[in-house]
């Protein structure tokens, strides 16, 4: 893929024999078609400018939107635009600001500038919000769909010493609208539920509400009671989020095994091998790293976080348009993300695992979603 990659370099520039846009055109689209990032960035370049193929903004985006998801972060402001104006595609302004916000982490000048300004803090403000003083906070994310899962050409497993696996890799459409809780849920949020008799004494964290860390020792049925006393107080829909939403919410609109690509960087999130101050040792306080492109935290690692779905082995079977997968070994239920206690290879987006519902572990925790109606439809 490199090499037809360099080859429509050659032709593009025109070493021998002046610029052939059509021969530049050929070999970059054969390289994007096999998922190599470079090409697929001057794909869209081609069709943006008309150099060797007819200007096309659709084609254009495509191309941009693949580059951009595959890797290419320094991209993402200029996917940010598009979405914002329209070029190539329906305007969509909270994926916009979801583009944005990848830029900017990855410390574009001009995203970090676009979001100080007024009408990017506004869109923020109408997408945030807690239902009480305690409540977690909330933010909402666009709809969308995602590649679920992983892949290896060799047909071996990445997770192949796990219960669960992430294959078959498989299309899924989220289309009903939801928030999601910024951060995993903490002490300071769990405690309220205590003090307000939802949630168990037994389960009360040890550690002081004032550090803000994510609430472990927590079951999925724990977890539960947490979610029906939430839901009891505010009249909204609260709920764990589903095995696909997690993933799509994790993902941030990427395709890699990392929100910043297939190589975690250093000091990017809490693990046993991420090179941070918790490394190993203990849960770091939430929002200690930078969050992903839905304004989500710690998708990658600190704890391993209960979903709705019963495990199953793999994929095979399961349920459409992102719904939990309610059938299986209902005795035990998936976490996902990872923890502080585990290596690179096991905080990757889309590794998996399970345990006994009635289980409480010092890496496992949650955060929560809550259904919404139509309204602030991006």
């Amino acid at each position: 893929m490199q090499a037809r990659h360099l080859l429509g370099v050659m032709y593009e520039k025109g070493i021998g024999n002046g610029p052939e846009p059509e021969k530049a055109f050929a070999w970059m689209e054969k390289s994007a078609a096999q998922g190599y990032t470079p090409a697929m960035f001057a794909l869209y370049r081609y069709y943006k400018h008309a150099f060797g193929v007819k200007k096309d903004d659709r084609d254009a985006h495509l191309s941009l939107r693949n580059s951009v998801r595959n890797g290419n972060i320094a991209a993402s402001f200029l996917l940010a635009q598009n979405y914002k104006y329209g070029w190539g595609v329906k305007k969509r302004p909270l994926v916009a600001l979801a583009w944005l916000r990848v830029a900017a982490v990855a410390g574009d000048k001009n995203a970090i500038k676009e979001l100080d300004q007024p009408d990017a803090q506004e869109l923020i403000r109408k997408t945030s919000f807690k239902d009480c003083a305690n409540c977690p906070e909330m933010t909402l994310v666009p709809t969308g769909s995602l590649l679920m899962g992983v892949f290896r050409s060799d047909g071996m497993y990445y997770d192949r010493n796990k219960q669960a696996k992430a294959r078959p890799r498989h299309f899924v459409n989220i289309s009903s609208r939801f928030a999601v809780s910024r951060f995993e849920i903490t002490n300071r949020n769990w405690n309220t539920c205590v003090r307000e008799s939802g949630c168990p004494d037994t389960a009360k964290s040890k550690v002081s509400e004032s550090y803000n860390q994510p609430k472990v020792n927590v079951s999925w049925k724990d977890a539960n009671l947490y979610i029906d006393w939430l839901a009891r107080k505010t009249g909204r829909e609260y709920r764990l989020l589903t095995e696909s939403e997690w993933e799509f919410v994790a993902r941030g609109g990427m395709m890699t095994d990392y929100i910043w690509g297939n190589k975690m960087p250093a000091l990017m999130a809490n693990c046993k091998t991420c090179g941070g101050l918790w490394d190993g040792l203990l849960t770091a306080p939430v929002g200690s790293f930078k969050a992903n492109g839905y304004s989500v935290a710690d998708t990658h690692g600190n704890v391993a976080e209960w979903v709705q779905d019963c495990l199953n082995g793999s994929y095979e079977g399961k349920p459409p348009r992102g719904k939990a997968w309610e059938q299986g070994q209902c005795d035990q239920r998936i976490v996902r993300g990872g923890s502080w206690n585990q290596g690179l290879e096991s905080i990757r987006v889309y590794e998996r695992d399970a345990y006994p519902v009635d289980s409480r572990k010092n890496f496992i925790g949650f955060r929560v979603a809550v259904s919404l109606q139509d309204e602030n439809k991006d």
